[in-house]
């Protein structure tokens, strides 16, 4: 009896401890959940192009895209008063959530807005480096202009680039890609901001932005004829490929394709600053982005997104057959000429 009695007590003293073990294990916070990568299922959060949040701390990442492919992302520490029911995002202005998780469900609200978004939790730890692709830097100089507006490639002459800017005086300057200097130029008589060679090479089109004018010029500056298309915006930038002009209206965001068969405009969500049309993609600037698109459907769809760091906005966009080039400004530092490692 004495010993049943000891394996009793034994028995009793093991399930109690047991029970004492499992009763201090310690949970993870909501704060502590909420770490991590999600991908949003439904709702919206900071914008209706959100599709992932990644949160860590106060640093938060969030990945876009439009309804038209075109992607960006945010990585900034503006995640404040992380509670066990809600934090504030606070970028241009604290906005405060209210979330709660449930396994890998993830729901975020504000009131404000009226606003309900619904994520799950997502493993791959690399979506936000693979999300744009990076650009790398084949050749690079300061350019011996300030504030270009557009740039182009002189027909049959890989090196050497005309540049497009606001010059009242009419001279426009060309640069040689192998010296990286000027080497001339051509002096029309009025400014163009925005400029494209046609295929024969013996002439450029040009535009100074404001009239909604297409010019003609001669390499030697002499202007043959001008064209009204009959637009109601500005012409910023141009790309032209056989006998077709793709035309880029920065403050309408919208792209323009014309031809003698009639136009074609794309309204896009952000304002582009440069185009170029090569091998059958027409390639954008968004400032901080580069986008690779072709026509789906009828309409421009980003196929691919491009970024390159601690370059400030791309202004114009051009091709020497192989390789884009950009112009580059940034904000207190020398606007900069890049050759770039994106072929064709």
């Amino acid at each position: 009896m004495n010993t049943i009695k000891a394996i009793s007590f034994v028995l009793l003293t093991a399930l109690l401890l047991n029970c004492s073990n499992d009763d201090t294990t310690v949970q993870p916070t909501n704060a502590e959940q909420l770490k991590g990568s999600w991908k949003l299922t439904s709702g919206n959060f900071n914008g209706n192009q959100t599709k992932y949040a990644i949160f860590n701390g106060n640093n938060i990442k969030l990945l876009f895209q439009d309804e038209l492919g075109f992607k960006s992302r945010f990585d900034h520490n503006v995640i404040e008063n992380i509670t066990e029911t809600t934090f504030t995002y606070n970028a241009q202005g604290p906005t405060v959530y209210t979330y709660t998780i449930s396994g890998n469900t993830l729901t975020v609200s504000e009131s404000t807005l009226n606003t309900t978004a619904t994520f799950t939790r997502n493993d791959d730890a690399s979506i936000y480096d693979n999300w744009i692709q990076t650009i790398n830097r084949e050749v690079e100089t300061v350019t011996p202009w300030a504030h270009a507006t557009d740039i182009e490639f002189i027909n049959f002459d890989s090196n050497r680039l005309i540049i497009g800017y606001d010059d009242s005086s009419g001279f426009l300057s060309s640069l040689n890609t192998v010296t990286l200097s000027t080497d001339g130029g051509v002096r029309i008589n009025r400014e163009a901001r925005a400029v494209t060679y046609d295929l024969g090479g013996d002439l450029f089109l040009h535009s100074n932005a404001n009239d909604q004018l297409l010019y003609a010029t001669e390499t030697d500056g002499t202007e043959i004829n001008f064209a009204d298309l009959l637009l109601d915006m500005p012409i910023n930038y141009l790309s032209y490929h056989n006998d077709n002009i793709w035309i880029a209206s920065t403050a309408a965001n919208t792209i323009i394709f014309h031809n003698d068969l009639g136009q074609e405009q794309y309204v896009l969500n952000k304002r582009p600053y440069g185009i170029e049309y090569t091998n059958g993609h027409l390639y954008i600037s968004t400032l901080d982005y580069i986008h690779k698109c072709q026509r789906i459907e009828n309409q421009l769809q980003a196929i691919e997104t491009y970024e390159i760091s601690d370059s400030g906005g791309v202004y114009g966009l051009t091709s020497d057959g192989n390789n884009l080039w950009i112009n580059t400004q940034h904000s207190g530092k020398d606007d900069k000429l890049i050759k770039t490692d994106i072929t064709f």
